[in-house]
């Protein structure tokens, strides 16, 4: 047998390379059967790098910094800042507003940059019976909250918020005290806070509102609200976002859709009210 023969090339494979992989070799135009008997290896050989004892100690010891630095990241994210959610941000907020607040469970994720929080209550005024409570809040951060130096959120879903509001006045709610009070904390100085929220979703929420004042009482059930973005950020001013609203009042189903824009100078708006379900009286 000729060397021509034995290394000419199969149409199915020779040598654990086929036809469309030696096609697929940048610069190779050369005939198959021109090929040298270890074309092969000739092809397959990769250039080798060698580096200096010193070289390898660096680059191990680079390796193992990177490591523990994303244990230390992981350890701090998935364990460290639940932990702080719950004994010093919730009692923090609740100091500021004069509320007792609860965190029932944190879960926080630092490599997606996500958080859930659950079984969240906010007690009424005695600290002792519930005026909010929210079944789960997902929350998920971008890293171009970097680069623009404001929080912007990708999504914000809240399920199952239920609220009491209880009119006691003629200007005087179950929650008055709580305006009050964050209105007389003294302005910090820094101007309008920017933010860019996106996908903002609540579902499932119940609003009970009781008007000791007018002795009357209305439900505002199964509510639902989606905001594609909301976003005071100078590109974002300028776009219209477009809310969807639905409820039943009282049993009665209503929808609200339409386009704003609550942060440009004109604060365009226009809203489509359906209310072929609502009973309005009459």
């Amino acid at each position: 047998m000729t060397c021509e023969q034995r290394i000419q090339y199969n149409d199915k494979q020779e040598n654990g390379l086929s036809r469309d992989d030696l096609n697929r070799i940048p610069g190779l135009r050369l005939p198959y059967r021109q090929l040298t008997p270890d074309w092969k290896g000739y092809l397959m050989r990769a250039p080798t790098i060698h580096l200096g004892p010193t070289a390898r100690q660096r680059l191990l010891l680079a390796a193992k910094i990177l490591v523990a630095a994303i244990a230390v990241y992981a350890l701090l994210g998935f364990f460290a800042a639940p932990l702080l959610v719950k004994t010093y941000v919730a009692p923090k907020i609740g100091e500021e507003i004069g509320r007792k607040l609860e965190f029932g469970e944190v879960q926080v994720n630092p490599f997606a940059l996500s958080a859930t929080l659950r079984n969240i209550s906010l007690y009424e005024a005695d600290q002792q019976n519930k005026m909010l409570t929210v079944g789960e809040v997902y929350l998920n951060a971008s890293a171009a909250s970097l680069l623009r130096l404001a929080p912007v959120v990708t999504e914000i879903r809240i399920e199952q918020p239920v609220t009491r509001i209880v009119r006691s006045g003629e200007n005087r709610f179950n929650f008055s005290d709580i305006i009050d009070k964050i209105r007389a904390q003294p302005d910090s100085g820094n101007g309008t806070a920017h933010f860019s929220l996106h996908n903002i979703h609540l579902l499932q929420g119940r609003i009970d509102y009781d008007d000791q004042f007018r002795q009357s009482r209305h439900s505002l059930t199964e509510i639902d609200l989606a905001l594609p973005f909301l976003s005071n950020l100078k590109r974002g001013v300028d776009i219209f976002t477009k809310p969807a609203f639905s409820a039943k009042l009282d049993g009665s189903p209503f929808a609200i859709s339409g386009q704003m824009r609550p942060f440009a100078p004109t604060h365009d708006t226009s809203l489509q009210i359906d209310l072929d379900g609502l009973a309005l009286p009459g």
